[in-house]
């Protein structure tokens, strides 16, 4: 496991997080193909650089409001860990919105660069859609009310640690119902996974009345 501090942050990412990044690339299939490893490895960085901005933003607020945090790069994700600190409502809704809003405001920094510059090259081009793909669409997707995605903190924040079973069973709801699109419109087997396995996740949370969420 690669360990480093950036900004007084721990950061440790976990050998996972890059294998489901070059799976998610599509490339493993093309890597016969001319451009193929570079296409993977700027996907993996733009997807490292984003992820890490993103639980920057959580952890730089989770900090302000009295905790020790630190960042995990994981499978699919990262997590940001607030070790001593107990945060009221109002800070957990302002901790879990953060990190969609870093990834907006960075897809809306590079929009404003690529207007000014336009891409170039096809390569150019690429990495303009992968930077719109993981901070425009994944930080919309992100905040949905679905545990444990941060749209879904923020809907418990919102509602409170009491009513966690009425968030578990509108988190069951949304994922389900995204599931059923992603697979009957989308065609995307791997969305509709992923949705299906929250909505799981949300009615165990439901059926038992507490409990947690988690990637």
């Amino acid at each position: 496991m690669l360990r480093f501090h950036l900004f007084g942050f721990p950061v440790s990412i976990h050998w996972m997080f890059w294998l489901t990044a070059a799976l998610l690339s599509g490339q493993i299939d093309n890597l016969s193909r001319p451009g193929a490893l570079w296409i993977m490895g700027i996907w993996m960085a733009v997807v490292f650089l984003s992820v890490l901005w993103h639980e920057l933003g959580h952890v730089i607020f989770q900090r302000k409001f009295g905790a020790r945090p630190e960042i995990m790069l994981v499978a699919f994700g990262g997590l940001a860990i607030p070790h001593g600190a107990r945060f009221t409502r109002g800070q957990s809704f302002i901790v879990a919105a953060a990190g969609p809003v870093f990834g907006l405001l960075l897809w809306a920094a590079s929009e404003v660069l690529f207007h000014l510059r336009p891409p170039a090259s096809p390569m150019e081009r690429q990495l303009s859609g992968m930077i719109l793909v993981v901070n425009l669409f994944w930080s919309l997707v992100n905040l949905l009310p679905v545990l444990p995605l941060d749209g879904g903190h923020m809907m418990l924040a919102a509602l409170g640690p009491r009513r966690q079973r009425l968030a578990a069973g509108i988190g069951m709801v949304v994922a389900g119902l995204i599931a059923v699109a992603a697979f009957r419109f989308l065609g995307s087997f791997f969305m509709a996974f992923f949705f299906a396995w929250f909505a799981w996740q949300n009615y165990q949370v439901f059926k038992r009345g507490h409990g947690s969420v988690g990637l």
